[in-house]
């Protein structure tokens, strides 16, 4: 039986991850990868809530990625947005996020949601 919790945690990726793609068409770049960063937090921790009933309340995704079985490419891809949850949101950490850095989070995120969809369903 899959867990309800989980489930919810796949829904509020998908809603990031939707909100990602709009926040970069309307020209966010910076909240455009913040959202896809946290959509890929969020599939992670579905996967984590499905596979042993626990929340790991953290934000780093290579460390959530290693959690849940995550590795190769995908695992290398998810610490390349890591930064994005802090970054994104503020002026005095890092570089501007670029609409070409934003669009990159998005498809790591996608791929993440996905992955971690199949893990839960």
């Amino acid at each position: 039986m899959v867990s309800q919790a989980a489930l919810e945690w796949l829904e509020r990726a998908e809603k990031d991850l939707r909100l990602a793609e709009h926040d970069l068409a309307g020209g966010f770049a910076d909240a455009a990868a913040f959202n896809a960063q946290q959509a890929a937090e969020k599939a992670l921790k579905a996967v984590c809530l499905a596979r042993s009933g626990e929340l790991h309340r953290m934000h780093d995704l290579v460390l959530l990625g290693r959690l849940v079985g995550l590795d190769g490419q995908l695992l290398s891809e998810c610490a390349s947005i890591n930064e994005f949850y802090a970054s994104a949101r503020y002026p005095d950490v890092g570089a501007p996020v670029s609409f070409k850095a934003a669009e990159g989070a998005i498809r790591v995120a996608e791929k993440v949601f996905l992955w971690s969809k199949k893990q839960v369903v």
